[in-house]
């Protein structure tokens, strides 16, 4: 029979503490990056630079959705601060449209944004319950 010595239990001991250190940093690694990635708020609807047609008999405004995506905030993050989303679109100056609440997947969406002249700026402002600023986003549209 093959007889193991000390030093060679000793030498395997270490290979599994090394085995297992390395599987229970590769299961931390998603954890910490949705931790400590970037905070931040994208716009997602409608896309930058889009181009948004009139449908047959609408005037104007026109009325569409305009959503995103927050990131970086943790769903207990989402609650406790009462995260919203400001949404002011810009012609010739800023016009408020309305505030959403952020839902705890992240996902927000103001469902009646009004769409006036030709050329507009969506601003999204992300906010906490007592109004402080988190992070802003701006795209361009143009209205067809």
């Amino acid at each position: 029979m093959n007889e193991w010595s000390r030093s060679d239990l000793i030498a395997l001991i270490g290979l599994v503490i090394a085995v297992v250190s390395c599987v229970a940093a590769i299961l931390a690694i998603p954890n910490l990056l949705r931790r400590y990635r970037a905070k931040d708020i994208l716009i997602l609807v409608p896309r930058n630079k889009q181009e948004i047609s009139i449908l047959a008999g609408e005037h104007r405004p026109i009325v569409r959705t305009v959503g995103g995506e927050v990131i970086g905030f943790t769903r207990r993050e989402i609650e406790e601060l009462g995260l919203f989303v400001e949404v002011l679109i810009k012609t010739d100056r800023w016009y408020l449209q309305g505030d959403v609440p952020v839902d705890t997947n992240g996902k927000w969406a103001l469902k009646d944004a009004r769409f006036g002249g030709f050329d507009h700026i969506i601003r999204a402002i992300l906010k906490d319950r007592h109004s402080r600023e988190y992070q802003s986003s701006e795209i361009e549209v143009s209205v067809l």
